[in-house]
């Protein structure tokens, strides 16, 4: 969903202007879990679950 008021605009600074101001500690932090996450998925288990939906 888009917001004309926060598009084009960093996360960080619409965080802060709403009073959740984000530390650069928290957001390598942030980063650092996206990639393990990233790094954990298997790749095979979007096609095996679209293929067991399609089945079923």
């Amino acid at each position: 969903m888009s917001n004309p008021d926060t598009d084009g605009r960093p996360l960080v600074d619409v965080l802060a202007e709403n009073g959740r101001p984000v530390t650069t500690e928290g957001l390598d932090r942030a980063r650092r879990s996206l990639a393990d996450a990233r790094a954990r998925r298997d790749p095979k288990a979007r096609a095996a679950l679209l293929a067991r939906l399609r089945a079923a």
